[in-house]
């Protein structure tokens, strides 16, 4: 990955992504060769056209689906394969269900 990441201590990321391959097909993958990283107090937006792989990025992070290669650190309990079911993603705009409540969404 990047030198400066290389240096960074796994207890100072929110979030590491090396060299991420995934998709939902093995010949077409949606996400190539992606890396970043997250510092406390950084945001990070993804942004993109339909198709992009912005929605896949998000799944192959949680483990909601498979990556082809690549290696994702997220130091929370929920990307632990035990406690999976914990995680969520909401990948719909809120806007095509106006009626829902962020109260019912939390839940």
């Amino acid at each position: 990955m990047h030198e400066e990441n290389e240096k960074m201590v796994d207890g100072d990321l929110i979030l590491s992504v090396d060299r991420l391959w995934a998709g939902y097909r093995k010949n077409a993958p949606a996400v190539r060769d992606l890396s970043f990283f997250i510092q406390p107090g950084e945001i990070l937006g993804l942004i993109g056209p339909n198709g992009a792989g912005k929605s896949t990025t998000i799944k192959a992070i949680l483990g909601l689906i498979e990556k082809s290669s690549g290696q994702v650190k997220l130091p929370f309990a929920c990307i632990q394969r035990a406690a999976k079911p914990d995680c969520g993603f909401l990948g719909f705009p809120l806007y095509h269900y106006p009626r829902i409540d962020t109260g019912c969404i939390l839940l």
